[in-house]
């Protein structure tokens, strides 16, 4: 008598299924992980792009007005309604609303808001993206000197002067 014998059948294993299941896994856990960063680095390069923007808006005001510069809040308004928010271009901060464009800054980092850019004139970029009132020489920097700042999410402050 002979005993029957076993047919090879086509499939998978459980151990190669759970082994692509795991794999697949992984690959969704490191999606899931850099996520956030990429969204953040995207705000940051948004607000980046933003400092700029006023930046030009504020070279644009001073071209028009004889060359001189904001020097209180009053006229960093004018730049806001006349020259960032137009032609419905709202000026706002992709996460935080819209900006307020702010005359004068925090003393070092710790003081800056996220979502509020930051105006202050006789000022240049110094150490850390903090303007600074002087070239770090102890001379001063010159009244038609600027800089537009803002703080990012993914940590410290970004600035940008008109020299």
């Amino acid at each position: 008598m002979k005993l029957p014998t076993l047919k090879n059948k086509d499939g998978f294993t459980i151990i190669e299924v759970v082994l692509v299941l795991a794999i697949a896994g992984l690959i969704f856990l490191i999606v899931f992980l850099a996520l956030p960063a990429l969204q953040r680095n995207q705000r940051d390069t948004q607000r980046r792009n933003d400092v700029g923007r006023a930046l030009t808006a504020v070279t644009n005001y001073s071209a028009n007005n004889n060359n001189a510069v904001p020097e209180d809040q009053s006229e960093v308004d004018v730049i806001l309604d006349d020259y960032l928010n137009i032609a419905d271009d709202d000026f706002a901060d992709p996460s935080e609303g819209d900006y307020p464009l702010t005359y004068g800054g925090p003393a070092d980092s710790t003081g800056y808001d996220l979502g509020t850019m930051y105006y202050e004139d006789g000022t240049r970029c110094g150490d850390g993206g903090i303007p600074d009132s002087d070239h770090g020489d102890g001379t001063a920097v010159g009244s038609r000197t600027f800089t537009v700042s803002t703080t990012l999410e993914g940590g410290g402050v970004y600035c940008q002067d008109n020299r």
